[in-house]
Protein backbone atom coordinates (compact mmCIF):
# COMPACT_ATOMS: atom_id res chain seq x y z
CA UNK A 1 0.00 0.00 0.00
CA UNK A 2 2.73 2.23 0.84
CA UNK A 3 4.15 1.85 -2.73
CA UNK A 4 0.74 2.10 -4.08
CA UNK A 5 0.72 5.73 -2.66
CA UNK A 6 3.96 6.30 -2.91
CA UNK A 7 2.64 6.59 -7.23
CA UNK A 8 -0.70 7.61 -6.75
CA UNK A 9 -0.30 10.03 -3.73
CA UNK A 10 -1.57 9.21 -0.06
CA UNK A 11 -4.89 10.67 0.81
CA UNK A 12 -5.78 13.08 3.27
CA UNK A 13 -8.12 11.98 6.21
CA UNK A 14 -11.61 11.84 5.13
CA UNK A 15 -14.01 14.31 7.03
CA UNK A 16 -15.47 12.07 10.13
CA UNK A 17 -18.84 12.38 8.85
CA UNK A 18 -17.71 10.37 5.76
CA UNK A 19 -17.60 7.30 7.85
CA UNK A 20 -20.89 7.23 8.72
CA UNK A 21 -23.86 5.48 7.17
CA UNK A 22 -24.70 6.45 2.91
CA UNK A 23 -28.41 5.92 2.57
CA UNK A 24 -29.49 5.88 -1.11
CA UNK A 25 -31.77 3.69 -3.35
CA UNK A 26 -31.55 3.76 -7.02
CA UNK A 27 -33.04 6.39 -7.71
CA UNK A 28 -34.26 9.15 -5.26
CA UNK A 29 -36.38 11.09 -8.19
CA UNK A 30 -37.31 14.05 -6.24
CA UNK A 31 -36.48 16.28 -3.40
CA UNK A 32 -39.66 14.97 -1.83
CA UNK A 33 -38.56 11.13 -1.88
CA UNK A 34 -34.94 12.51 -0.68
CA UNK A 35 -36.19 14.32 2.05
CA UNK A 36 -39.00 11.94 3.36
CA UNK A 37 -36.28 9.28 3.38
CA UNK A 38 -34.12 11.40 5.87
CA UNK A 39 -37.51 12.25 7.98
CA UNK A 40 -37.59 8.78 8.59
CA UNK A 41 -34.24 7.73 9.26
CA UNK A 42 -34.47 10.43 12.19
CA UNK A 43 -37.74 8.84 13.10
CA UNK A 44 -36.44 5.75 13.65
CA UNK A 45 -32.94 7.01 15.15
CA UNK A 46 -30.91 5.78 12.46
CA UNK A 47 -27.92 7.43 12.18
CA UNK A 48 -27.11 8.61 8.94
CA UNK A 49 -24.89 11.16 7.86
CA UNK A 50 -25.49 10.83 3.53
CA UNK A 51 -27.85 10.93 1.36
CA UNK A 52 -27.00 9.78 -1.95
CA UNK A 53 -29.05 11.23 -5.44
CA UNK A 54 -28.30 8.06 -7.54
CA UNK A 55 -29.04 8.67 -11.22
CA UNK A 56 -31.99 10.61 -11.42
CA UNK A 57 -31.10 14.20 -9.90
CA UNK A 58 -30.83 15.30 -13.88
CA UNK A 59 -33.90 16.00 -16.23
CA UNK A 60 -33.67 12.32 -17.54
CA UNK A 61 -32.41 9.60 -15.49
CA UNK A 62 -28.86 8.61 -16.43
CA UNK A 63 -28.69 11.35 -19.09
CA UNK A 64 -26.16 12.92 -16.96
CA UNK A 65 -25.47 16.75 -17.69
CA UNK A 66 -24.21 18.02 -14.10
CA UNK A 67 -27.65 19.74 -13.77
CA UNK A 68 -30.42 19.35 -11.44
CA UNK A 69 -33.61 18.94 -12.99
CA UNK A 70 -35.41 22.18 -12.59
CA UNK A 71 -38.92 20.24 -12.16
CA UNK A 72 -37.80 17.66 -9.75
CA UNK A 73 -34.79 18.98 -8.00
CA UNK A 74 -36.04 22.88 -8.08
CA UNK A 75 -33.93 24.92 -5.57
CA UNK A 76 -31.00 22.98 -5.23
CA UNK A 77 -29.12 24.94 -3.13
CA UNK A 78 -31.97 25.56 -0.79
CA UNK A 79 -32.42 21.93 -0.22
CA UNK A 80 -29.24 21.39 0.45
CA UNK A 81 -28.74 23.75 3.04
CA UNK A 82 -32.07 22.37 4.75
CA UNK A 83 -30.53 18.79 4.84
CA UNK A 84 -27.59 19.70 5.99
CA UNK A 85 -29.41 21.95 8.95
CA UNK A 86 -31.07 18.49 9.84
CA UNK A 87 -27.21 16.47 9.29
CA UNK A 88 -26.90 15.45 5.79
CA UNK A 89 -24.42 15.33 3.70
CA UNK A 90 -25.68 14.79 0.18
CA UNK A 91 -23.39 12.97 -2.32
CA UNK A 92 -24.24 13.32 -6.15
CA UNK A 93 -24.18 10.67 -8.31
CA UNK A 94 -21.83 11.68 -12.16
CA UNK A 95 -19.88 9.25 -14.69
CA UNK A 96 -17.23 9.94 -16.95
CA UNK A 97 -19.28 9.18 -20.02
CA UNK A 98 -21.76 11.53 -21.86
CA UNK A 99 -24.94 10.79 -23.52
CA UNK A 100 -24.97 11.53 -27.52
CA UNK A 101 -28.09 13.40 -26.91
CA UNK A 102 -29.64 16.60 -28.22
CA UNK A 103 -30.99 17.63 -24.59
CA UNK A 104 -27.29 17.45 -22.92
CA UNK A 105 -25.73 20.48 -22.58
CA UNK A 106 -22.86 19.14 -22.00
CA UNK A 107 -22.28 16.86 -24.87
CA UNK A 108 -23.05 19.50 -27.08
CA UNK A 109 -20.20 21.41 -25.31
CA UNK A 110 -17.60 18.67 -24.96
CA UNK A 111 -18.03 17.35 -28.25
CA UNK A 112 -17.73 20.93 -30.31
CA UNK A 113 -14.68 22.12 -28.15
CA UNK A 114 -13.06 18.66 -28.67
CA UNK A 115 -13.30 17.57 -25.17
CA UNK A 116 -14.22 13.29 -26.09
CA UNK A 117 -12.48 10.75 -27.44
CA UNK A 118 -12.30 10.27 -30.72
CA UNK A 119 -12.63 7.23 -33.12
CA UNK A 120 -10.23 6.23 -36.14
CA UNK A 121 -12.43 8.90 -38.72
CA UNK A 122 -11.88 11.94 -36.30
CA UNK A 123 -15.24 11.60 -34.80
CA UNK A 124 -16.75 11.05 -31.38
CA UNK A 125 -16.06 7.53 -29.83
CA UNK A 126 -19.16 5.87 -28.90
CA UNK A 127 -19.20 2.76 -26.88
CA UNK A 128 -19.88 -0.76 -28.38
CA UNK A 129 -21.73 -2.86 -27.17
CA UNK A 130 -18.80 -4.89 -26.37
CA UNK A 131 -17.95 -2.55 -23.98
CA UNK A 132 -19.34 -4.07 -20.85
CA UNK A 133 -20.54 -2.45 -17.41
CA UNK A 134 -21.38 0.85 -19.74
CA UNK A 135 -24.22 2.57 -22.01
CA UNK A 136 -23.78 1.75 -25.35
CA UNK A 137 -23.27 5.20 -27.61
CA UNK A 138 -22.13 7.05 -25.03
CA UNK A 139 -19.42 9.58 -25.32
CA UNK A 140 -16.22 9.23 -23.10
CA UNK A 141 -14.88 12.32 -21.90
CA UNK A 142 -11.11 12.72 -22.34
CA UNK A 143 -9.45 13.77 -19.06
CA UNK A 144 -5.95 13.25 -20.58
CA UNK A 145 -7.11 17.00 -21.89
CA UNK A 146 -5.83 19.42 -19.37
CA UNK A 147 -8.77 21.85 -21.07
CA UNK A 148 -11.46 19.01 -20.51
CA UNK A 149 -10.14 18.47 -17.39
CA UNK A 150 -10.88 21.87 -16.37
CA UNK A 151 -14.32 22.56 -17.83
CA UNK A 152 -15.23 19.43 -15.69
CA UNK A 153 -13.92 20.52 -12.52
CA UNK A 154 -15.57 23.70 -12.76
CA UNK A 155 -18.79 21.81 -13.40
CA UNK A 156 -18.24 19.81 -10.34
CA UNK A 157 -16.97 23.14 -8.11
CA UNK A 158 -20.27 24.67 -9.06
CA UNK A 159 -22.26 21.79 -6.99
CA UNK A 160 -20.05 21.71 -4.00
CA UNK A 161 -20.13 25.31 -3.88
CA UNK A 162 -24.05 25.15 -3.91
CA UNK A 163 -23.65 22.62 -0.94
CA UNK A 164 -22.82 19.07 -2.48
CA UNK A 165 -21.21 16.67 0.42
CA UNK A 166 -19.11 14.97 -1.83
CA UNK A 167 -19.33 13.39 -5.55
CA UNK A 168 -19.31 9.87 -6.75
CA UNK A 169 -16.76 9.12 -9.65
CA UNK A 170 -18.77 5.90 -11.41
CA UNK A 171 -17.38 3.97 -13.60
CA UNK A 172 -13.91 5.17 -15.35
CA UNK A 173 -12.07 1.52 -14.77
CA UNK A 174 -13.54 0.50 -18.51
CA UNK A 175 -12.14 2.70 -20.99
CA UNK A 176 -11.84 1.52 -24.56
CA UNK A 177 -8.51 1.04 -25.83
CA UNK A 178 -9.03 1.69 -29.39
CA UNK A 179 -10.17 5.27 -29.05
CA UNK A 180 -8.12 8.02 -29.51
CA UNK A 181 -7.23 10.66 -26.53
CA UNK A 182 -5.78 14.08 -26.96
CA UNK A 183 -2.23 12.99 -25.22
CA UNK A 184 -2.13 9.43 -25.11
CA UNK A 185 -2.67 6.18 -26.65
CA UNK A 186 -5.42 4.22 -25.37
CA UNK A 187 -3.68 1.08 -24.91
CA UNK A 188 -1.38 3.05 -22.33
CA UNK A 189 -3.96 5.57 -21.35
CA UNK A 190 -6.25 2.75 -20.19
CA UNK A 191 -4.69 2.42 -17.12
CA UNK A 192 -4.06 5.97 -15.85
CA UNK A 193 -7.86 7.33 -16.84
CA UNK A 194 -9.27 6.44 -13.78
CA UNK A 195 -6.57 8.49 -11.90
CA UNK A 196 -7.26 11.41 -13.99
CA UNK A 197 -10.48 11.29 -13.52
CA UNK A 198 -10.43 11.04 -9.72
CA UNK A 199 -7.86 13.69 -9.74
CA UNK A 200 -10.02 16.32 -11.57
CA UNK A 201 -13.07 15.36 -9.68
Amino acid sequence: LRGYCTLTGFSKLPPLWSFGLWMSRNSYVTWEVAEEGGREMRAHDIPCDVLHLDTAWFTEDWNCDLRFSKERFPDPAGHLATLKKQGFHVSLWQYNFIPPKENNVNYKEASERGYLAKNSKGGVYCLPETCRGSWVDDAVIDFSNPEAREWYARQIKELMCMGAGAIKTDFGEGIPEDAYYHSMDGRFYHNLYPLSYNYTV
